[in-house]
């Protein structure tokens, strides 16, 4: 299920300016969430960024073409979010 609409977030993030963004904004949107939906926000824009390594941008390495160092290191975080995650939905909204 998802919570955000992270369709258009490569078109977005081409608009960003990744070397200044503004961290009290952004942590006062996330404090209007649960818990649990800040941890599915991280895991979905992990997983948007995972897919960008594999499918955008690919290491070409593996037997898919489709694998390589950013991949795999990208692969860690998105498990380690999809866990927290989990975890965040298993003990519910606070």
């Amino acid at each position: 299920m998802k919570l955000f609409d992270l369709e258009n977030l490569g078109n977005e993030m081409a608009n960003l300016n990744t070397t200044h963004i503004n961290q009290q904004q952004l942590r006062g949107e996330l404090a209007s969430l649960t818990p649990s939906e800040r941890a599915d926000l991280l895991q979905e824009t992990v997983n948007t960024f995972y897919d960008g390594a594999k499918f955008d941008y690919p290491g070409g390495e593996g037997l898919d073409g489709k694998d390589g160092p950013e991949r795999r290191g990208i692969g860690e975080v998105l498990n380690a979010a999809v866990d927290y995650a989990d975890d965040a939905r298993a003990t519910g909204p606070r």
